[in-house]
């Protein structure tokens, strides 16, 4: 199944395999809702005044300090600024594996996860593929709101914006996660 969608000025060409008939509809759903959320100027909003703070607490002569850091950009961004970040994001200009042409467009290559089980996954890809994976269960479980979230995030590992594995204050503000989260939010409170 290959499907196009287009929104203002982004467009998106998702490649499913190994779905069956009836998660057809909800991947043709999410693949809309991804690139109507990108596509929407509230996203470039978003990004642009993109900025968030982490806590962080010490401890000094035994009492424990606490203060607020405010970070005006995306957590690895790979050096970009919010705008650079958002222009990146609508250039379709996938780095890997290897790196397309600008053509607004995201490209994504979809592969059904029907063997891994557990719950604290939900999508994986990897730097030497094109191809993004998402699980089973959250075809089966998921609304298609949630799914465009998850396509979302790992479309921006193919523009190379990474996060660490374990949770860290900052992971939720890299582009990766900050990007699927705004997805789902966005559609949700469009939903409304």
């Amino acid at each position: 199944m290959i499907v196009k969608f287009k929104y203002n000025n982004f467009k998106i060409c998702l490649e499913a395999e190994n779905y069956k008939p009836y998660e057809e509809d909800k991947i043709r759903q999410a693949a809309y809702y991804m690139v109507y959320a990108l596509g929407h100027d509230d996203f470039k909003e978003f990004c642009i005044n993109y900025e968030y703070k982490v806590k962080t607490c010490y401890w000094k002569n035994f009492k424990r300090y606490c203060y607020y850091k405010k970070y005006k950009n995306f957590h690895k961004s790979n050096g970009k600024t919010n705008y650079q970040v958002y222009q990146h994001l609508m250039s379709g200009q996938e780095l890997l594996p290897n790196e397309t042409e600008i053509d607004n467009e995201a490209d994504i290559w979809l592969r059904i996860d029907r063997e891994k089980q557990g719950k604290r996954v939900i999508g994986y890809t990897y730097p030497s593929s094109k191809w993004q994976y998402i699980l089973k269960w959250v075809l089966e479980e998921r609304t298609a709101e949630y799914i465009a979230g998850n396509l979302g995030h790992e479309y921006c590992h193919k523009l190379n914006y990474s996060h660490k594995k374990n949770n860290t204050p900052h992971r939720r503000h890299t582009v990766s996660y900050a990007v699927g989260n705004y997805i789902r939010d966005f559609l949700e409170k469009k939903k409304k």
